[in-house]
């Protein structure tokens, strides 16, 4: 569930918070000390900006990121902080890729209400 307000997001997997995202002080800041550009934009919105314009919700899901699991799990074939832990992991397919079967993203919904 992703609970958009004014002042911030909050997303909750299966009824439990995974994580939040306040905006009191707005994104611009942050965005202009990580060098985004066109982050000045952003100084004329709410503290949501620039989410605070009509735009498209997508869904998606990503695979992948050599540091989602810790190195003590049992039969993990890299190490996250290898310098090749990405071809480490593809070398080691065969033990791997048999457990990825029925490998599609299901949605069983989505809804969107307005506040």
């Amino acid at each position: 569930t992703l609970v958009w307000k004014p002042d911030g997001i909050e997303l909750l997997v299966d009824g439990h918070r995974y994580g939040t995202v306040d905006c009191i002080q707005g994104f611009y800041e942050a965005a202009r000390k990580h060098g985004v550009t066109h982050s000045s934009h952003w100084v004329k919105g709410t503290v949501m900006a620039p989410l605070d314009e009509m735009f498209h919700v997508t869904l998606g899901l990503r695979v992948g990121g050599i540091n989602d699991f810790p190195d003590d799990l049992a039969d993990k074939p890299w190490a996250n902080r290898a310098s090749k832990a990405r071809l480490n992991f593809w070398k080691q397919k065969d033990s791997w890729y048999p457990s990825w079967y029925n490998s599609a993203l299901h949605v069983d919904y989505v809804r969107v209400y307005a506040l």
